[in-house]
């Protein structure tokens, strides 16, 4: 997977567990081998990528939490799955062709873009629900990330934020 791909993954690890800003950018990744990963997280690994080809095993540690990636080409497009140490699938973030996105939600990514060029759109998936979508966006060679709701519209912004 590329660098821009488990860049994301980290984002939505942070999230998940409620780290700062700028805990995420310190986050660090460490590669593993299927063997690594405890028994739980293999089965559920093995669940997962039971329809595609597995194209790396990371583990993160992020303010004492300890998440498990699996990152996957299913069909031709990008699928990361994070776990927990018990096994249990914590978010999805698949790869969507801009073709297969509602109108809405390509109306959503367009403005929170403005003018840069939207690159890959991955959704955003927690407990077997879609919550949101992001894209990769590229202004005058710097990438940066727009994030929508599952509607298409801005996320809701936290109080403080």
């Amino acid at each position: 997977m590329s660098r821009c791909f488990r860049s994301v993954i980290a984002a939505i690890v942070a999230i998940h567990i409620a780290a700062a800003a700028s805990a995420q950018a310190n986050a660090q990744a460490k590669k593993l081998k299927e063997s690594d990963l405890p028994e739980a997280v293999q089965a559920t690994a093995a669940r997962e990528s039971a329809q595609g080809k597995v194209t790396g095993y990371w583990q993160r540690d992020q303010d004492g939490a300890v998440i498990y990636e699996v990152d996957l080409v299913v069909d031709g497009h990008a699928r990361g799955v994070l776990i927990n140490p018990e096994g249990v699938v914590v978010v999805v973030q698949e790869e969507v062709p801009w073709n297969k996105l509602d109108p809405s939600v390509q109306s959503g990514i367009q403005s929170q873009a403005g003018d840069a060029k939207v690159g890959t759109v991955y959704s955003i998936s927690q407990d077997g629900k879609l919550t949101r979508y992001i894209a990769i966006v590229d202004k005058g060679g710097q990438k940066t990330k727009v994030e929508v709701g599952a509607d298409g519209a801005p996320p809701a912004t936290s109080p403080g934020s």
